[in-house]
């Protein structure tokens, strides 16, 4: 009967030894997957500046091309402004010929 109770022992205590050992184990792995989740951690966070830089740089050549587009826009409204004086001048001009034309034609059929 003690032998019985020996081996129920040994076999206990090999049980134990053998959960220890996958305990062992199971805290190396949960370790390296730590470090693993660590790693990709990083690189995603890495990833996120990279992207969020990319997108300033993006943000400021459209804001640039805006501002461009803007320049030149003002630049040919000025043009357009320019020319229609020019052109309002120039009607100006017409209507005073008329108004002098009509003059010289009615001292023409006075006289």
């Amino acid at each position: 009967m003690c032998s019985i109770q020996v081996n129920k022992l040994k076999d206990k205590k090999q049980s134990a030894n053998d959960a220890k050992s996958d305990l062992a184990n199971a805290q190396q792995q949960t370790k390296q997957l730590q470090s693993q989740v660590d790693s990709l951690q990083q690189q995603l966070q890495q990833a996120n500046t990279d992207k969020q830089t990319e997108i300033q740089e993006k943000i400021q050549e459209i804001n640039q091309a805006i501002a461009d587009g803007n320049s030149i826009v003002a630049d040919k409204q000025k043009e357009v402004d320019a020319y229609n004086q020019k052109i309002s001048d120039l009607n100006q001009q017409i209507s005073d010929l008329k108004t002098k034309l009509q003059v010289i034609a009615s001292v023409v059929t006075l006289t």
